[in-house]
């Protein structure tokens, strides 16, 4: 087990620092968010991409969390040399900062933290109150049902405890590890500049940034700057990305009125239920969520994002309940691919010979009847007149013109000149039909020749 993590850990760092091992890894921590800790696991995922945005710029510039930091040891040394104890602290915590003010001064130091492979943990009590009270906090509850955030929701997000997402734990951590040095100001006013270079407009930023590279040193403070502009940018992205939209907020009133649990619904569930086709059809009767409660995402992707089921469900070809026996028996019986049947299924409907509930039964009994359903069984036959199995299916279940197929196998010079003895064997008809001379007809002149 320990082989495994430290193989899958290893992978993530090297991508990064190439072969060289780095000094200092981590690649953070996120809740594991069951339904009611939802909130939570979105917002540790924000704190964990600050923090590696951050990084990039600032090897030390952010929180490294226990639970989850490994250290190089030196060739030299069985154990680290430094420890994770700073004597002059009062309070004992902190030890990750305690240690990296350490190690920060070994030769060629590398820090890396990924964003892959997080440590998943459960969310501890202290993240679900906020720092100054000690209140719970608070989310919308169709946030915490597994729906889109609201905007009021991610600005939520500031008060879980150690989030670098707000500002001000973003600014101190930044010196947490000791590795910016200040001076001819004091941190406080530091500090204050860099809530203008996080948050502030163009003009408050450009002059903060000045006037703190008269304190810090000008590369650290432009490595500062450019992580405060790609958190920005990430954030927007988020923000793009997240938000719960107008049809999703229609979708939830939908369900409420319906009385359906929205935690019933994944959130990725949820958005392919919003898109504007299937949100009518739902406002139209034509589609019932309860139809759809445990049905897996792979499922809800298959149905909803074909045009061709939009297109049956619209017209009133098929309802729900059909194309989802469609999904059980493609996918359950025959391990099929539940895209690669829906022509056939949407062209069966349409020729209009067999009631849709013909067509699902059929279909059950045997994969190859939607084939025959969907085509002319004579051209089929003819196409497969090799395939024992579909020649004689075809021929047993619908009507087949086989004089007709014999016609083109015989006639026809593109095929095979076994094409008709193997059509004959296929439905057992050679040993009565032909004996050598009869098979060769007229050409058996050639015989008189040679």
């Amino acid at each position: 087990m320990i082989q495994k993590v430290l193989t899958e850990y290893n992978s993530a760092y090297l991508q990064i620092t190439g072969n060289s091992l780095p000094t200092v890894m981590s690649t953070g921590y996120e809740f594991s968010g069951d339904k009611t800790d939802h909130p939570f696991q979105v917002a540790s995922q924000v704190d964990r991409m600050v923090r590696v945005i951050t990084v990039r710029h600032i090897q030390l510039g952010a929180y490294y969390p226990e639970p989850n930091i490994c250290v190089l040891i030196p060739e030299e040394y069985d154990t680290l040399p430094e420890s994770f104890i700073d004597q002059s602290r009062k309070k004992k915590d902190l030890e990750s900062a305690s240690l990296l003010r350490k190690i920060k001064d070994r030769e060629n130091v590398t820090c890396v933290f990924s964003e892959d492979k997080p440590l998943i943990t459960t969310t501890p009590d202290r993240a679900k109150l906020t720092k100054v009270h000690k209140t719970p906090i608070s989310f919308s509850s169709e946030f915490t049902q597994g729906a889109s955030p609201t905007k009021d929701d991610i600005r939520g997000f500031k008060q879980v405890s150690q989030s670098h997402f707000h500002e001000k734990v973003w600014y101190d951590n930044l010196f947490i590890n000791g590795t910016i040095e200040v001076t001819g100001c004091t941190l406080a006013h530091c500090k204050s500049l860099l809530a203008k270079i996080r948050n502030g407009n163009d003009t408050e930023k450009n002059q903060s940034i000045l006037k703190l590279k008269g304190y810090i040193t000008p590369g650290v403070v432009d490595a500062i700057a450019k992580a405060a502009i790609e958190i920005k940018q990430y954030v927007k992205k988020f923000e793009i990305a997240y938000i719960r939209s107008e049809n999703e907020t229609k979708l939830l009133k939908v369900l409420e009125d319906l009385d359906i649990k929205i935690s019933n619904f994944s959130r990725d569930a949820i958005l392919i239920l919003a898109q504007e086709e299937i949100l009518e059809m739902i406002e139209d009767e034509l589609i019932d969520p309860n139809d759809l409660i445990g049905l897996p995402l792979k499922a809800l992707e298959a149905l909803f994002y074909s045009d061709e089921i939009i297109e049956m469900l619209k017209d009133g070809s098929v309802d729900l309940k059909d194309l989802l026996n469609l999904y059980r028996i493609t996918t359950q019986k025959y391990k099929q691919d539940f895209s690669e049947v829906l022509q056939e299924f949407q062209t069966a409907v349409e020729n209009g010979e067999y009631p849709v509930s013909d067509i699902l039964e059929r279909y059950e009994d045997h994969h190859l009847h939607l084939e025959f359903m969907s085509g002319d069984p004579t051209d089929i036959v003819l196409e497969n007149s090799d395939n024992e199995e579909i020649v004689k299916f075809g021929i047993k279940n619908y009507d087949v013109d086989i004089e007709w197929i014999r016609e083109e196998l015989r006639g026809d010079r593109d095929w095979d000149s076994t094409a008709l003895i193997d059509f004959d064997v296929a439905i057992g008809t050679y040993e009565e039909d032909y004996d050598s001379d009869s098979f060769i007809g007229e050409d058996s002149q050639l015989e008189d020749v040679y």
